[in-house]
């Protein structure tokens, strides 16, 4: 078992070729092709300091892993938001680009496979450092990996950190970014959600 968790985590932090920012999606693009859509959409956020924030999008195409949405306002790339297309259930998913146009924003997100993470996910218990890259608390954080999936982890804090906080968790000589989805008190410290956001890059090249 310790050897299979070992090749669940080098698999989670293989270090990958980065996507570009003008690469967009990329990565989703080679696993299927998008087709136009014409369907208005509600998308929903949580602001750090406004709070929670909704508005009225359209979806411009769409894929099996991921659409592109034209809205009036601007979205950060890597924010967790919920987009609920007219007649459909509401969809989890993650910004990846978001560019200006004549008329508003377009933004590409990539969707949030919740099941198959769940299904997927594997305990286990070895440390890793934890570096908060935007807003919220600064500096390093020692922290246990509890479980881990293609998509995401959990981990085990000292302290709490904010939902939408950006984060870069390494472990060995790799790491990778994420935003933390859940913080929930748990025994003597805290319970983090962490949803990754991009691939695997050395750890020497982490800012």
């Amino acid at each position: 078992m310790a050897l299979q968790l070992k090749n669940t985590l080098a698999r989670i932090f293989q270090v990958l070729t980065p996507v570009s920012d003008s690469e967009g999606l990329a990565v989703e693009r080679r696993d299927s092709s998008r087709r136009p859509s014409y369907q208005t959409a509600l998308v929903e956020w949580h602001d750090m300091e406004k709070g929670e924030q909704a508005l009225a999008g359209r979806l411009e195409n769409r894929s099996r892993t991921g659409f592109g949405l034209h809205t009036p306002r601007r979205i950060a790339k890597g924010k967790a938001i919920l987009v609920t297309p007219e007649e459909e259930r509401p969809i989890k998913a993650i910004v990846r680009n978001c560019s200006a146009d004549e008329s508003g924003w377009y933004i590409g997100v990539e969707l949030v496979p919740h099941e198959k993470r769940r299904s997927d996910r594997e305990p286990m218990h070895y440390a890793a450092r934890v570096t908060c890259t935007r807003g919220g608390r600064g500096g390093d954080l020692d922290v246990i990996i509890k479980d881990a999936s293609e998509g995401g982890l959990q981990l085990e804090s000292p302290v709490p950190l904010a939902v939408d906080q950006r984060i870069e968790v390494s472990h060995l000589s790799a790491s990778r970014e994420g935003v933390v989805a859940h913080c929930n008190p748990h025994d003597d410290g805290y319970r983090l959600g962490i949803q990754f956001i991009g691939p695997a890059r050395p750890a020497d090249r982490v800012n």
